[in-house]
């Protein structure tokens, strides 16, 4: 019998592969997963499932993507997981000065007397 013919039971897939590696992994965090319904500019409905796995070596996720068309299973790395995160950090801090800026310019505006915000200030390093 040969061994290197895949048998048609057992799934030979990168995505159901890496799946199943990290769920045996006993440290894993796996919450419920996620079903994102969208619908397309045009109006053509979508189904994203999402769904993290975080070991010790960071975060992992996999995606699903189902159209009327077909659809397609993405891995998300934990190098680009945690790209993405910083990136949402930074974006999240800038929202937040913008709001302390604006609200300060209408209190200012409205006759308020307050101090302006502080401005962060830079590492010794």
């Amino acid at each position: 019998m040969n061994t290197d013919t895949p048998s048609g039971i057992l799934p030979t897939d990168d995505f159901s592969l890496e799946l199943g590696r990290l769920r045996r992994d006993p440290a894993a965090i796996e919450p419920k997963s996620t079903t994102i319904q969208t619908t397309t500019f045009y109006g053509h409905a979508e189904e994203w499932i999402v769904r993290t796995i975080r070991t010790d070596a960071g975060e992992t996720v996999f995606l699903r993507h189902i159209t009327a068309n077909g659809g397609g299973s993405y891995i998300v790395p934990p190098a680009v997981v945690a790209a993405i995160n910083r990136q949402q950090n930074v974006i999240t801090t800038i929202a937040r000065r913008r709001g302390s800026r604006r609200g300060f310019e209408t209190r200012q505006a409205a006759g308020t007397q307050v101090k302006p915000p502080a401005r962060p200030r830079k590492s010794k390093a």
